[in-house]
């Protein structure tokens, strides 16, 4: 019996990928529900604009083409840290990211709100449950994000970095969690610039969900608008004889 040597290469190459486990979206229920609770706008909408997977080959070009614009965003990061003891990333992995009330653009520009109220941005690691907000009062605090085709998401002034390839970033403390230089950066060290790889990179656009008691009133003035124009007196012309 002979059997073709491609079909047996595409048979093998089907089983491999049946066998590799499936990268789950980082973006589960429980971590929704955490993002909810420290933005603090009542429910939320998240709709998924870019998702990068190691290896895939995307860079920061396709991120800002996917993701420009979009208003608020939250983006996730499952990352594997470097240890500097033997020289590898192989640390746990764990789940960082960052939210920004402003949408990203490719300006190559800081964004640094006008107002010290307006810093509403944070970081976060929702592996050890940590949130750290944009400092009020510092200079560095004023740096809320950093938009350039050649960087990914990027917060402050080196708290949160993706480069280019975004395959790798750094994690410093300067514009987030406090402005005492004993504050640990998002993955919990301090005075240290923690490099990381990316396992995944999930970037989504952020909507408030109205209340029902708004939809109603919308709903309820809508229809009382409908009444009223239905029951105006109807006024018609008299044609010339």
């Amino acid at each position: 019996m002979h059997f073709n040597g491609s079909r047996i290469s595409l048979l093998a190459l089907g089983l491999a990928a049946l066998a590799l486990p499936a990268r789950a979206q980082l973006l589960n229920a429980a971590y929704e529900a955490q993002l909810v609770t420290w933005i603090n706008h009542g429910p939320l909408s998240f709709t998924n604009d870019f998702t990068k997977i190691a290896g895939d080959g995307q860079t920061s070009f396709d991120f800002h083409a996917a993701a420009d614009a979009k208003g608020p965003t939250v983006t996730l990061l499952d990352i594997t840290p470097f240890d500097s003891a033997d020289g590898k990333y192989d640390l746990p992995s764990e789940v960082i990211g960052g939210a920004s009330p402003i949408g990203w653009t490719s300006s190559t520009s800081w964004n640094i709100p006008a107002n010290p109220l307006d810093r509403s941005a944070f970081v976060f690691n929702l592996s050890d449950d940590v949130v750290q907000r944009e400092n009020q009062t510092d200079f560095a605090g004023q740096f809320q994000t950093f938009n350039s085709p050649l960087f990914g998401p990027t917060f402050g002034l080196g708290d949160l970095v993706t480069g280019y390839d975004l395959e790798h970033g750094t994690a410093f403390h300067a514009s987030y969690g406090g402005t005492s230089p004993l504050t640990p950066n998002v993955l919990g060290q301090v005075g240290v610039d923690d490099l990381f790889k990316i396992n995944r990179l999930e970037v989504y656009s952020v909507s408030v969900i109205p209340e029902p008691a708004a939809c109603a009133a919308l709903i309820a003035g809508l229809l009382g608008a409908a009444v009223l124009f239905r029951r105006r007196p109807q006024i018609s012309a008299a044609m010339p004889s």
